[in-house]
């Protein structure tokens, strides 16, 4: 867990974050937290303002990294005018500092000291452990077989157990589910809920050990398979619906999780512009247009459709 820091699950929602996503959509909210993964590893949670060098390391342009640092509020120059920091990421490490210190230190006054109680507590305990050993030795030369069979009732159970009880590792809920498929959808996938189902099998045969919390399946979904697959959509009409959906999602929630079906896409047929969605969703639109669609349609007729 030395890698570890804590990040707060609505943070897309965030006024400057939310303000960035708007110019530069959502390469520019994967990128953020990139720079913040970078800077939570870093000495003193700080990095050189070197965009040239950040871009290199994260596949993308000098100039986006320098909008994502320099234009939101996001991030903070260091007195040396050569180096940024996050004052959100360096306070939440400044805390986490403190509480281990806490920890260590308390730990260290429980096990740094025996009391002669508790000296005769674990006496008592060794006598205990070796009464229940000689017990069990002789229940074993009286009944062999039934211990075998009890062994192996014992063994079956712990191979099968629930995703929820081994090693204390929990599924997600439904609700989580939809936003691990967002994930996928966003990603501009060829089949988003082709790769969704097998990263939901692929946990659940492993029991989600490894990716126990909600934090870490978010990560493993942004992961999960070819870092390309040729896109989907293309870019200026997933930035769009992204827009449209973000919005809808507080007021339309029904209208916002049809906008996912992984079929939502635009076409131009003789000079119309198509818009492929589910029904619910072309009611909406047509009885609501949307700056996204108009600017999409950029004067041209918007038509309908679903396969």
């Amino acid at each position: 867990m030395n890698n570890y820091f804590s990040h707060d699950s609505n943070a897309r929602d965030d006024e400057k974050i939310l303000a960035m996503r708007i110019d530069l959509g959502w390469e520019a909210y994967g990128l953020y937290w990139a720079l913040i993964e970078m800077l939570r590893d870093a000495s003193d949670y700080k990095l050189k303002a070197n965009f040239k060098v950040l871009a290199f390391s994260l596949h993308t342009t000098p100039e986006l990294i320098e909008q994502i640092i320099c234009n939101y509020g996001l991030f903070c120059m260091a007195d040396d005018g050569q180096s940024f920091f996050s004052s959100s990421l360096t306070k939440r490490m400044e805390e986490k500092e403190v509480l281990s210190k806490k920890r260590r230190a308390s730990a260290g006054n429980r096990w740094g000291k025996t009391t002669e109680s508790d000296a005769n507590t674990e006496q008592n305990d060794a006598n205990a452990m070796q009464l229940h050993s000689k017990s069990d030795a002789n229940a074993m030369q009286l009944h062999p077989q039934s211990k075998v069979k009890e062994s192996k009732v014992k063994e079956s159970k712990d191979n099968y157990s629930s995703p929820r009880t081994r090693e204390g590792a929990s599924a997600p809920n439904e609700e989580e589910k939809e936003r691990i498929y967002e994930i996928f959808f966003w990603r501009n996938m060829k089949n988003p809920r082709e790769e969704f189902e097998k990263f939901l099998q692929h946990n659940t045969q492993y029991g989600w050990k490894l990716n126990n919390t909600p934090e870490k399946r978010r990560k493993a979904a942004y992961e999960w398979g070819p870092k390309s697959q040729g896109d989907r959509v293309s870019k200026i009409f997933l930035d769009a619906w992204s827009e449209l959906h973000e919005r809808l999602k507080a007021v339309m929630p029904l209208v916002a999780k049809d906008m996912l079906d992984e079929g939502s896409r635009l076409t131009v047929n003789n000079g119309a512009i198509v818009i492929h969605a589910r029904k619910s969703v072309q009611n909406y639109l047509a009885n609501n247009p949307q700056p996204e669609i108009m600017k999409l349609a950029a004067g041209n007729p918007v038509r309908f459709s679903w396969p």
